[in-house]
């Protein structure tokens, strides 16, 4: 018996009181019974209800809404019409419908794989016999990307994952295919488990891994960088290879380095930041801004791959500026090692070059300074270290003209709104690269060049350059204190510990950087103090913060000694 019967038999008469020929109407249900002996799984307790009612003649009492419930369910405009038996029925139908669509399921899982092969078999084949006509296996082609498409529903799971773990091998093969938008469903598969769902996908990573996928992956990015136009697929593609390493290197850092040496991806990232498309730039540039900070394991790849002076090098070219500020977050990153610095050390006086009149560019050099010049958190026995290339660093600054960058920079010229609101701390940026350059090169020739800025001229008396430079020095030293008092008073609201500690740190580079100015010649202490006094501060003030006490023995005559012994 066919379910279908049910509602196509044709009836020899009419109904009872009727008229006319040709009607239809539905024949008798067809029983349990009969039903079970054809396969299907109906309720035991399913009973046939009454007819529904005719539609009354007269209208029923409106409702307290004022409309007629009469009509809800019964009548033949408005009910269904079928027996409770019949529903049951058209419910078995649904459910056959979603049995069907549920192939797509890790349940169907090992049906959709199987697909993948067939095809994957029917494609080679058509490509080996038709290798002169691309049309001849176009409609192998399209069945393979639709069968790779029916796996996604299989990376949302744990299980769907396993099931494609044991399928690796064919997948990683099926990256090197001719067609790139086949591999980019490869690699959207495999986001999809490690990016995108919320799915055990370790077991298919390590399987993947197995098989070789991260060169595979690695392969692919270079022969989508080899097409004669780039396209949003192919961009697609990159940005999802991009997540699944940024995704995998926060998951297990301990192996990041294996897989990104495997890719050969720091080559790969830093020559993409000079590739044709800005799309591509840009791609490149946020995923070294992303990997870098978040994965300290793999700065040594960088390292190698001499990413210092190659971020440095694409800042001095013309770009976006959001790849400027990336390119500037990822070297940040590695400036925070002591390794970092002394690779970033030969190529410091660069920073200098960093168009001196361009605010913004001020900016980045500044706080890529900062962080070059800043102590590394390191262990003693590289400490030594560290503090040479520092220095190596800041004497280079100095010398390949650094300190015209750093004079607008404490001025703030050429600043916007705009930037500050994009940059709010450039100022304690610029604060710090000025007290770190003056006690790292304290001794050498370097120091005076930059305490120039702030000293009166011989040659030219009339100048009134350095009193600016003075003046801001100590408006800003004032304000790092009195936000530092405020941060720290007890009927303050509690702030946040990161908000103190770098209130702190800003009133201390403050202070530095005033002492080491005050220290230079008597006509700049005189008009330090005299500015000073109408702030209810002091150079005992200063001092007293440098040494990390109120103690009152502690004055201005000692500020030498302190500022040497920081």
């Amino acid at each position: 018996m066919n379910i279908d019967d049910i509602f196509t038999e044709r009836v020899g008469g009419i109904a009872a009181g009727g008229g006319g020929r040709g009607k239809r109407k539905l024949a008798a249900a067809p029983s349990l019974s009969e039903l079970r002996q054809h396969g299907y799984a109906l309720n035991e307790d399913s009973e046939e209800t009454a007819p529904a009612a005719k539609r009354p003649h007269t209208s029923a009492a409106p409702d307290s809404d004022g409309e007629s419930d009469g009509d809800s369910e019964g009548g033949r405009f408005f009910s269904s019409g079928l027996t409770q038996h019949e529903k049951q029925v058209l419910a078995w139908v649904d459910q056959g419908d979603d049995a069907a669509d549920g192939e797509d399921t890790v349940e169907g899982g090992g049906k959709l794989l199987a697909r993948v092969q067939r095809a994957v078999e029917r494609n080679t084949e058509q490509r080996v016999r038709h290798a002169d006509a691309p049309l001849k296996f176009a409609d192998s082609e399209a069945d393979l990307d639709a069968a790779l498409r029916a796996l996604l529903p299989l990376a949302e799971a744990s299980e769907g994952c396993a099931q494609l773990a044991r399928h690796a091998e064919l997948l990683v093969g099926l990256l090197g295919h001719a067609n790139a938008d086949i591999a980019g469903d490869v690699v959207e598969l495999v986001h999809e488990a490690s990016v995108d769902s919320d799915a055990d996908s370790q077991v298919l990573v390590d399987a993947l891994a197995q098989a070789d996928f991260f060169d595979a992956l690695g392969a692919n990015l270079r022969r989508l960088d080899g097409a004669s136009e780039y396209s949003a697929d192919d961009d697609a593609t990159v940005a999802r290879t991009l997540d699944i390493v940024g995704a995998l290197a926060s998951q297990q850092p301990a192996r990041a380095p294996e897989y990104l040496r495997s890719m050969r991806l720091p080559e790969w990232l830093l020559e993409s930041l000079g590739a044709r498309s800005e799309a591509r730039q840009l791609l490149a540039a946020e995923a070294l801004a992303d990997l870098l900070p978040a994965t300290p394991h793999v700065h040594t790849l960088f390292l190698e791959a001499q990413a210092p002076w190659r971020l440095l090098a694409r800042m001095l070219a013309p770009a976006a500026a959001e790849v400027l500020e990336n390119c500037a977050d990822a070297l940040c990153a590695l400036l925070l090692t002591a390794r970092g610095k002394q690779a970033f050390a030969p190529v410091a006086g660069r920073l200098a070059q960093m168009c001196p009149g361009d605010a913004h560019m001020r900016m980045l050099a500044c706080k890529i300074l900062a962080h070059a010049l800043a102590p590394a958190d390191v262990a003693a026995e590289e400490e030594e270290n560290a503090v040479d290339a520092r220095r190596e660093s800041a004497l280079a600054f100095v010398r390949e003209g650094g300190v015209k960058l750093l004079g607008y920079a404490v001025l703030r010229r050429g600043v916007t709104r705009g930037l500050l609101r994009e940059h709010p701390a450039a100022d304690e940026r610029a604060v710090s690269c000025l007290a770190l350059t003056l006690r790292l090169t304290h001794g050498a020739p370097a120091h005076w060049r930059v305490l120039a800025k702030f000293l009166p001229s011989a040659a030219a008396p009339q100048d009134a350059a350095w009193k600016r430079h003075v003046d801001r020095l100590v408006e800003l030293d004032v304000l790092y204190a009195e936000r530092a008092a405020a941060q720290q008073d007890e009927h303050e609201e509690v702030v946040e510990e990161e908000t103190r500690v770098a209130a702190v740190h800003a009133l201390h580079m403050a202070n530095v950087a005033l002492g080491f100015v005050a220290l230079a010649g008597d006509a700049t202490r005189e008009r330090i103090e005299r500015l000073l006094r109408r702030r209810a501060r002091s150079l005992d003030h200063v001092a007293r913060e440098l040494h990390g006490s109120a103690d009152a023995a502690v004055t201005a005559a000692d500020l030498e000694r302190l500022l040497l012994q920081q």
